[in-house]
């Protein structure tokens, strides 16, 4: 018997039989895709033929694009259209070419911050505190620093003229020529004769580093202060405090700098059919930071990466966490260019997880629930948002570049940084450190009574805050009014009354007309929501070209 000649029919019949199952269902499963689609083609049609203007097709593709996107309800999805790609992918890997300069808006005007080391705008003789008045003889005045910026950006080798107001008044035209920019993501305490000083105490070999932002080249600037600093190393303070996160790469490899075995993060699918997608990134032995102990700085603006590389040295090293409960940003992106030269999408594929199984991100729909990192036992340091303003502008004078700079003569202990700096959690960082140094093991802390800082009420405390903006703007309107009606001014028709019910962690706003009939309710309720309108107000360092 040939059971050759036998085998081949039997296999050419299953292969058949499964092809008679699978290719039906792959036909209706495409039908099934092209009926979701048929709705979208006919109002696409129906507008492009009857609508009273001529339709903008391009416009209209990419608004469905967003839509689909932002049907998600998932703040960390978004769609970048082509116009805003450039901006986003140099924010993304820190490089782009510029000036070189750190910008805020002051009074309307572009202020000059700080000069980036080694950059264009330190070359051409800008300096802390010069006001732009023009950017190549467009004013400044009201043009927003989105605007500013996009002027300031160029191709490398072209010149930017900046009509600038020196802090004395006096004013002149300094010449830029545009170069590349790797934005440094690393600084040291202060900074004076071009370079960074990260030592707090060098007797007792305490140094200080803080990462703004997770970039490609994080890693090596990590790891360029620990061996800068290797002889006399004995205690680290990391301060990740406002940093939005960054590049998993790159917090995974600051972190490995410090943990010399087990698992930094775990990434994990939260659908069934993608379990198999579930990673595990581990440390790897052989790194200087390994065994120095470290007080990682936090806050709740501790955002994505900060929050790995908190959690992976909280749980895998000689660390504390001290600060704040973090952000809560736990999601992992991924970024997929669209054909047709439509931009980008930037989507949520996974969460992550610290290496004991807590997931990072926050939930919405469980408030209760835990989300990002805690300070560790007898380290929450909590900062109201004025507190946090007072601290930068006191950090600012030490971290510029002016255009004179005082001689460098101060003892950075923890009572200096707490008068000159108005930093309470670096000063206790200090003290903790000094300790753990002296004494060899950490001190032992008791609990903090303000631990109670759940997730909900953190954000009862956000949306306290936000109706507390509300109601003083409120009273801000209400005093309009009241000018306005007793100058005699008639209000229009149907607005007459503003009535206000406030709720424990929402505002209520309901518009009536003179008869007392509702015109219309408002509530502002989701923390997210109000957490997003505080950072809109907040002092925040910006990274300019």
């Amino acid at each position: 018997m040939n059971i050759r000649k036998i085998a081949v029919p039997v296999l050419l019949f299953l292969l058949l039989s499964v092809l008679a199952v699978e290719v039906p269902r792959a036909i209706a499963s495409r039908d099934r895709d092209y009926d979701w689609y048929t709705p979208v083609i006919d109002v696409r049609t129906l507008l492009d033929d009857r609508y009273v203007r001529e339709v903008d097709g391009d416009v209209m593709q990419q608004a469905a694009i967003a839509a689909m996107v932002d049907s998600l309800d998932d703040p960390h999805t978004v769609y970048v259209p082509p116009v805003e790609r450039d901006v986003f992918e140099k924010e993304l890997s820190g490089r782009y070419s510029g000036i070189g300069a750190e910008i805020r808006q002051v009074d309307d005007r572009l202020k000059i911050i700080t000069p980036l080391d080694d950059s264009p705008s330190l070359a051409a003789g800008l300096r802390a505190g010069d006001i732009v008045m023009s950017i190549d003889g467009t004013d400044t005045l009201g043009l927003g620093a989105q605007g500013c910026i996009d002027l300031l950006l160029g191709e490398p080798g072209t010149d930017v003229v900046l009509h600038i107001t020196r802090p004395d008044g006096t004013e002149g035209e300094v010449v830029v020529t545009r170069a590349p920019i790797a934005a440094r993501t690393v600084e040291g305490l202060l900074r004076r004769d071009g370079t960074w000083r990260h030592w707090i105490d060098q007797s007792a070999g305490l140094a200080f580093l803080e990462i703004d932002q997770f970039t490609e080249s994080t890693v090596n600037e990590v790891a360029a202060v620990l061996d800068g600093h290797a002889a006399q190393l004995k205690g680290l303070i990391i301060d990740v405090r406002g940093n939005p996160g960054g590049a998993l790469p790159a917090a995974v490899g600051a972190a490995d700098l410090f943990v010399a075995d087990g698992a930094l993060v775990h990434i994990r699918p939260d659908r069934a059919d993608r379990a198999g997608e579930s990673r595990t990134y581990d440390a790897r032995a052989g790194h200087v930071g390994e065994g120095v102990p470290v007080v990682v700085l936090v806050d709740q603006h501790s955002a994505s990466a900060s929050e790995i590389l908190a959690g992976a040295l909280q749980q895998g090293s000689d660390a504390r966490i001290l600060g704040e409960r973090t952000f809560g940003k736990g999601s992992v992106q991924e970024l997929r260019p669209l054909g047709q030269d439509l931009g980008l999408v930037k989507f949520t594929t996974a969460h992550y997880a610290l290496p004991d199984g807590r997931i990072l991100q926050r939930r919405s729909d469980d408030p209760l629930a835990d989300w990002g990192v805690d300070p560790s036992t007898g380290c929450v340091v909590a900062e109201d948002e004025s507190q946090r303003i007072d601290r930068i502008r006191a950090r600012e004078p030490w971290r510029v570049i002016p255009a004179e700079e005082p001689a460098l003569d101060v003892a950075t202990d923890a009572q200096w940084i707490r008068d000159t700096l108005k930093d309470a959690a670096l000063a206790e960082a200090t003290d903790l450190l000094q300790m753990r140094v002296a004494d060899r093991v950490w001190p032992e802390l008791g609990e903090d009574d303000d631990l109670a800082f759940t997730p909900a009420s953190e954000d009862l405390t956000s949306a306290q805050d936000a109706r507390a903006m509300l109601l003083d703007r409120l009273e801000l309107v209400e005093r309009e009014i009241a000018r306005l009606t007793d100058a005699g001014i008639d209000a229009p028709a149907g607005f007459e009354s503003l009535d206000e019910e406030v709720h424990v962690g929402e505002l209520e706003i309901t518009l009536r007309d003179a008869d007392g009939n509702a015109l219309g309710t408002w509530r502002a309720v989701h923390p997210e929501a109000t957490r997003s309108a505080l950072h809109q107000s907040r002092l925040e360092r910006v990274e300019a070209p």
